[in-house]
């Protein structure tokens, strides 16, 4: 899954990523070595529709909540099963985009480093969450 390895990418601090195919037909194409790919938004052509993919909604995780200007910051996760990356936006919020790969809804708790608060919260199995603070 593409967005399992963007989450991935920036948790060891990558500076930007790039989806060679944002929208493809039904077959999967047009592509240069005949290869059918999948995208976020696939277009039947021929019946004047479109579909969003699941990795379309995913993508709008980073895309609305992670400005431009943004800073990665440091996490720490404590499962194989849950992947997160985190920014401090230029407004000064802290945006946490989260990753449960697991078929199971897992407990997470969020501490922010200097507070004693802390978020609890259920994620979904198989999910995608975005947490603003």
């Amino acid at each position: 899954m593409a967005l399992r390895d963007q989450v991935k990418d920036i948790e060891n601090f990558v500076t930007g990523w790039v989806d060679w195919n944002m929208v493809l037909n039904l077959e999967g194409g047009p592509t240069v070595y005949n290869n059918p790919l999948d995208a976020p938004i696939i277009i039947n052509g021929t019946g004047g529709e479109f579909y969003k993919q699941p990795m379309f909604y995913a993508m709008g995780h980073f895309s609305k909540f992670v400005h431009p200007g943004s800073r990665r910051i440091q996490t720490q996760r404590y499962s194989e099963d849950v992947l997160v990356a985190g920014f401090l936006r230029p407004d000064k919020i802290k945006v946490l985009v989260i990753m449960n790969k697991s078929s199971k809804k897992r407990n997470l708790t969020i501490r922010n480093v200097g507070s004693m608060n802390k978020i609890n919260l259920t994620l979904s199995r198989s999910s995608f969450t975005t947490i603003l603070f």
